[in-house]
């Protein structure tokens, strides 16, 4: 479970896409302005993209994901504010996704809380 001094924004989801290579910002909806989301990584390919790519797409590299993660894989922290702000940008970003975790549900927490702290204490 995550560390009750660390908590993710309310209604937040942690979201894995498939990324064997840098070119997985290429496949990301940019974020809308005004909003971050915060990405774990797992291999030294999928950081390998340029600071300015990042920057122009509101995409934000924290660290490491932990081990129990897919290495080919990224992991993002999306705001439920950003989720209810923008639904269509969150639906392409489920477009392109893997996997989807709703931290609303607390066996999804017990599960993927070892995931939130690289998001959390960025």
């Amino acid at each position: 479970m995550v560390d009750e001094g660390l908590a993710a924004p309310a209604g937040s989801a942690l979201v894995r896409v498939l990324a064997d290579d840098s070119r997985w910002i290429d496949e990301l909806p940019p974020v809308p302005a005004g909003h971050v989301v915060t990405v774990a990584i797992g291999s030294t390919a999928q950081r390998a993209v340029s600071d300015d790519a990042l920057a122009a797409t509101g995409y934000r590299i924290v660290g490491p994901q932990p081990a129990t993660s897919l290495p080919t894989a990224i992991e993002l922290l999306v705001p439920g504010s950003l989720m209810a702000a923008d639904p269509a940008w969150w639906s392409r970003l489920l477009g392109v996704a893997d996997q989807a975790f709703d931290l609303r549900l607390g066996p999804v927490q017990m599960v993927m809380g070892n995931h939130l702290p690289v998001h959390l204490d960025a």
